[in-house]
């Protein structure tokens, strides 16, 4: 976009555009959105009105999920919105967040960067991807509770089943069956208008309302069904949240290796099948040069191979590595201890270590 492509740069004509190219100063209470993404776009008024969000991710390539064909739809139904505007004002609403804990990136408490003066350069850079591990480095040193919506932010729909076309504004390409998606009646081409009665550009927006859901409870949809418009109610269970896969987020990093003490990932299905139960496997301990690194695992015995079939004594909690990794964030104080069941040679042991 800053090169200007010409598969949109008729739309860009239409827009004030600014690029912003680091998070030192940022204004949290407007600019609120999924700070692991590669690129992020907002649409705003002048008057600080969000009209909608672009940009998506789902994996570490943070290329596969944006589109110039979704960015231009996303633009066109922006100018849309800007079109009726202050007319749909009441609509937009909700498009901002609530204020925010901290005001700017370097206002959050311990987060681990260093403070200097922006200059442009990358090395005297906040990246959008510390303020999320910043604000969970601060809460957890400050002993505040450490929500689902904190630790598995910014949902896509697939967690509920439903999976949209990358290259349309927010058109349903596919539907999971025995999902929430599926007993919602959601049908393979319904074009979402809204949800929870926000006016949806791109699959961000649909993050954008995901993110700021209960964790339990219905959501209001309408969408466009061949031309005629449809009342749906996407039902939200309890615990949906951790069901997305959140192992390419960066915020993982310092929770891994500082926190947990070792990252781990799925182990094979034969592995699985051998354990009896879900597992994960041991991938690796923490590198040298990691400040205030948690080696307690790694003194009690654990190692690099070793099967974890259950994290004291419950195998749902290692399903996946977010689960094992947010379980510790929610449920355990500095100090605390966590007892992992693994498998290595065919036997079975426990390994109890500290978490920091």
């Amino acid at each position: 976009m800053a090169r200007r492509s010409p598969e949109v740069a008729d739309l860009l004509d239409q827009f004030v555009t600014v690029r912003v190219i680091q998070a030192y100063g940022l204004d949290l209470s407007l600019f609120q959105f999924d700070y692991n993404l590669t690129w992020a776009v907002f649409f705003l008024n002048a008057d600080r009105t969000v009209y909608g969000r672009y940009g998506t991710r789902s994996e570490l390539d943070g290329q596969r999920d944006v589109t110039l064909d979704g960015f231009r739809r996303a633009a066109e139904a922006a100018l849309g919105l800007h079109k009726h505007y202050p007319a749909n004002k009441a609509a937009l609403a909700k498009k901002t967040g609530p204020a925010p804990e901290w005001k700017t990136p370097e206002a959050i408490p311990h987060a681990q960067w260093k403070q200097v003066k922006a200059d442009g350069t990358r090395g005297n850079c906040i990246h959008c991807h510390m303020i999320d591990t910043g604000e969970l480095q601060a809460k957890r040193a400050e002993g505040k509770p450490i929500t689902d919506r904190d630790f598995w932010p910014y949902p896509k729909p697939d967690v509920l089943g439903l999976r949209l076309d990358p290259r349309e504004r927010a058109t349903v390409e596919a539907v999971e069956p025995g999902t929430p998606a599926e007993r919602a009646e959601f049908k393979p081409g319904d074009k979402l208008l809204s949800l929870e009665g926000q006016p949806l550009v791109s699959v961000a927006d649909v993050q954008w309302v995901l993110h700021n859901a209960p964790d339990a409870g219905k959501l209001a949809a309408e969408v466009d069904r061949g031309g005629q418009k449809r009342s749906l109610a996407l039902e939200l269970p309890a615990g949906w949240r951790k069901g997305q896969d959140i192992a390419w987020r960066n915020y993982l990093w310092p929770v891994r290796f500082q926190v947990v003490g070792f990252k781990s990932g799925p182990a094979a299905d034969a592995d699985r099948k051998r354990a009896g139960a879900p597992a994960l496997v041991v991938q690796e301990l923490p590198p040298s040069f990691v400040r205030n690194r948690n080696d307690g695992p790694q003194k009690a015995g654990l190692r690099k191979g070793d099967r974890i079939t259950a994290a004291d004594g419950k195998p749902e909690l290692v399903r996946d590595e977010g689960r094992l990794l947010g379980y510790v964030m929610q449920a355990k104080k500095p100090g605390d201890e966590l007892t992992l069941t693994v498998l290595r040679d065919g036997k079975e042991r426990a390994v109890t270590f500290a978490v920091k």
